[in-house]
């Protein structure tokens, strides 16, 4: 009975200990899968010396860019400085169209350049009016990847972080429309052949003053779902002419939002920057627009916008740092107002931020055959340990058992 009772107990320690070893490995197996299915990721910071710099676009908005000869024809001659005015260029593409200054007439542009195979280039024609931001500004962007000829010389450069972009704005204070008595201008140093709508700058420009800015470039590669990046290949996507480039995150965004006002209102308020490029027989008429933006105060377009629009898979960024700041020294014509800016790269290096998994298929797999052989090589070891022990304490009574027979052989009689 003792002994039926002993392999009870033998036989329960060994399914308990098996018991605990399976629980213990399906635990750490499935915070493994747990964590894979998460799909994060590390990032990682390098940095790259020479290699894979790329030379922005440059964005510039602008008041000082209505001819007020067409915006007052047939008008008070100082309209300008009416707030009907400003509606009407915000509503009438038309009048905005032909009232605004060519960017040839508005900017004069150049790079410059010692480094050989890198000659100075004028760039003029490199400038075009992309976009109007509520409530007065026309915004021009330089870019000459998207606008320059394949046959251009700047593409020859090898070392385009040696060019210094060198702008310059003049306008005729007396025919030129004067919308602000406070006048400052945003700029913008953005990724080439990209517009976005981006409405916080580092930098506001004065009229009468000469920048100089340097910057620096970030690079982000990014990975794409099922990665918790979720990035988005928008280069693939293709060029769109709405956007004056291709798009990105910001485009993106702001192509949903105008989608889904579209949908609720029937038209497009004309506050947003795309608006008359995408939606040019939809926009919203002055009646239409209060009603409009009652509507969307309601609900929240933004957010879900936002979800769904990833972060793109391969950008550019750029660091903006102003190192000079002076009175601007060019000669400027009698009744004429100016502003200029001088960009260029602080070094010859990039950051780079490469995002890479956190845990792959075969890590994955590589930690749950470990902890099987953990586990299983720990439940083996106890279950050895217990019929050692068993082994060993049978042995010790056998031999007891048989020196006590002996012992009881060699007793003499009586």
């Amino acid at each position: 009975m003792a002994l039926v009772t002993r392999s009870r107990v033998k036989h329960s320690i060994e399914g308990l200990i098996w018991l605990i070893c399976i629980i213990g490995f399906l635990y750490q197996a499935g915070l493994v899968l747990e964590l894979y299915e998460k799909y994060e990721f590390t990032v990682t910071v390098s940095e790259e010396m020479r290699k894979n710099i790329e030379f922005p676009a440059v964005t510039i908005c602008t008041e000082k860019w209505v001819d007020r000869t067409i915006l007052c024809a047939d008008r008070d001659p100082d309209c300008d400085l009416e707030v009907e005015s400003q509606q009407r260029l915000r509503f009438e593409y038309e009048l905005r169209t032909d009232a605004a200054m060519e960017a040839e007439d508005l900017f004069s542009c150049e790079l410059v350049s010692d480094a050989p195979g890198c000659p100075s280039v004028e760039c003029n024609k490199m400038i075009k009016r992309t976009h109007f931001r509520a409530p007065t500004y026309g915004c021009y962007t330089f870019d000459i990847h998207l606008n320059a000829q394949k046959q251009h010389p700047f593409f020859d450069c090898k070392t385009p972080w040696l060019y210094e972009l060198r702008l310059r704005s003049v306008w005729n204070t007396s025919s030129t429309a004067r919308f602000n008595a406070i006048s400052k201008y945003p700029i913008t140093v953005h990724q080439k052949e990209v517009c976005p709508p981006e409405r916080l700058s580092p930098i506001y420009l004065r009229q009468g003053l000469h920048y100089s800015i340097s910057i620096g470039q970030k690079s982000f590669k990014r990975l794409p779902p099922p990665v918790a990046s979720r990035c988005v290949d928008y280069i693939r996507k293709g060029y769109f002419d709405e956007f004056h480039g291709f798009k990105n995150y910001e485009v993106c965004v702001q192509e949903c939002v105008m989608r889904e006002e579209y949908k609720l209102c029937g038209c497009v308020r004309p506050d947003y920057e795309f608006a008359e490029y995408a939606y040019f027989r939809e926009r919203c008429t002055k009646r239409q627009k209060d009603s409009c933006a009652n509507r969307m105060t309601r609900i929240d377009v933004v957010g879900p916008c936002k979800k769904a629009c990833g972060q793109p898979c391969y950008e550019l960024t750029y660091d903006v740092k102003l190192v000079g700041l002076h009175e601007d020294e060019a000669e400027t014509p009698e009744n004429f107002s100016s502003f200029s800016v001088a960009i260029s790269f602080g070094s010859d290096s990039q950051t780079v931020y490469e995002y890479s998994k956190t845990l792959s298929a075969i890590e994955a797999f590589g930690y749950i055959g470990g902890y099987i052989g953990m586990w299983l090589g720990i439940s083996l070891f106890s279950i050895y340990t217990m019929v050692e022990t068993s082994v060993v304490v049978r042995m010790q009574r056998f031999i007891v058992s048989r020196k006590s027979k002996r012992i009881s052989r060699v007793v003499p009689s009586p």
